[in-house]
């Protein structure tokens, strides 16, 4: 059987033409095939990506987590050292070697953002503070107030070291007449 040529077409590019558009109906659905499987793989890839940025913005928290930890630690030492000088100032008034270490000290503690808790005469905050003792009062409104501070607390950042330890005022609605 003898094929129909167009006339402006020789019989090779006619055949070259004939075969593409052969190749092209069986690719049709190969292709559509391999988009698929592409457009999966594109879409495990960002899934991943997107995966290993979330683990690595958790590490930089817990690696920044862990280095204030390790801070708090050593501060807590020096808190407790700052608490022995203070203790010795008291005893030894005027010594100078004692005073200057002390100063320096709460010098360092206020480059790095410790700060101590004032929490004298203000109302008991138990984040903040742990009772020791309470005192009974007839004011009202000195009821659940801090009356005297027993040892200091202090804070790092937003971190809570120490606590304060204090004396509450618990407020005694009896009135003793006499």
């Amino acid at each position: 059987m003898k094929k129909k040529i167009p006339m402006d077409l020789d019989e090779n590019e006619w055949d070259k033409n004939k075969k593409k558009e052969d190749n092209k109906r069986e690719t049709d659905g190969i292709n559509k095939e391999k988009l698929k499987e592409l457009m999966d793989v594109q879409d495990k890839y960002l899934r991943l990506h997107a995966e290993f940025d979330n683990f690595r913005k958790q590490m930089e928290i817990e690696k920044k987590r862990e280095h204030a930890k390790g801070e708090i630690d050593i501060i807590t030492q020096f808190i407790i050292i700052l608490d022995d000088l203070e203790q010795a100032e008291q005893h030894m008034r005027n010594n100078q070697g004692l005073d200057l270490i002390t100063k320096k000290i709460k010098s360092i503690f206020n480059k790095l953002n410790v700060r101590k808790l004032n929490v004298l005469d203000k109302k008991y905050d138990p984040r903040t503070c742990e009772v020791v003792s309470t005192i009974k009062t007839t004011k009202k409104d000195k009821d659940e107030h801090v009356a005297q501070v027993l040892g200091k607390g202090y804070t790092y950042n937003e971190y809570l070291i120490r606590p304060a330890m204090v004396i509450v005022y618990k407020f005694d609605g009896e009135r003793k007449e006499s």
